[in-house]
């Protein structure tokens, strides 16, 4: 957790769980992986989660809870923009529903703040958050689910990758490749990032923050 950061478009970071793995080459330069791995070493905070290898720095697959990370939101008294798990991702498949719905319902509890959930992993997070009952699976955890379904102060971002390259006559062509994943109910985009440069032959990302509108309603006839 860190009540400050150096991050333009946050206030501060909430990092419940560490660890992750690669999945797309958007992770192929991730600071989160170079900064666990910086601090890998015995008694440090991502022992045994990321390691530096002779081709540079590698998750080890591993992700963990950490307990006494798990209700930081509710210690902040001053409301914040939150950056939701900077250093891993929130819906990794080694992060099973149930903590996942404990995280929900303490974002919901706590409303005063604004939580910024940004993911790699798009289809994990639409199976997640259209399962049926979800709501009411978060109603039943811990903190209940006070603000009601969707949440209205989380916000849900995917991050996707761009591979920039040069044309014959000089000019740079950008790919996007896809990433987008059609939630129920109608959402609108509210920021985002892009490379301020652009150079031959670089990977870089790009990031869509999702707000919704309206209630989402899971059914068929809203898809």
């Amino acid at each position: 957790m860190s009540a400050r950061t150096r991050i333009e478009w946050t206030d501060a970071t909430w990092n419940p769980i560490r660890g992750c793995t690669r999945v797309s080459e958007g992770c192929r330069n991730c600071y989160a992986e170079r900064v666990a791995a910086r601090f890998s070493g015995y008694g440090q905070p991502y022992a045994g989660l990321a390691v530096m290898t002779s081709a540079g720095p590698r998750w080890t697959g591993s992700v963990v809870a950490i307990e006494e990370h798990l209700d930081d939101p509710m210690r902040w008294r001053k409301p914040r923009r939150v950056f939701v798990n900077s250093m891993s991702d929130l819906f990794h498949d080694d992060v099973p529903d149930d903590l996942l719905d404990l995280l929900f319902s303490t974002m919901s509890v706590c409303n005063i703040h604004t939580f910024q959930v940004l993911t790699k992993r798009p289809q994990r997070m639409c199976d997640y958050l259209r399962a049926p009952e979800r709501a009411k699976r978060i109603e039943n955890s811990s903190y209940g689910l006070p603000t009601g379904w969707p949440i209205p102060n989380v916000w849900i971002g995917v991050s996707g990758c761009a591979t920039i390259s040069a044309r014959p006559n000089g000019r740079s062509g950008l790919k996007i490749l896809p990433t987008v994943c059609r939630l129920a109910g109608r959402f609108r985009t509210s920021g985002s990032a892009s490379a301020s440069k652009i150079n031959r032959q670089r990977t870089s990302e790009f990031h869509c923050y999702l707000r919704p509108q309206r209630r989402c309603d899971s059914s068929p006839s809203s898809r």
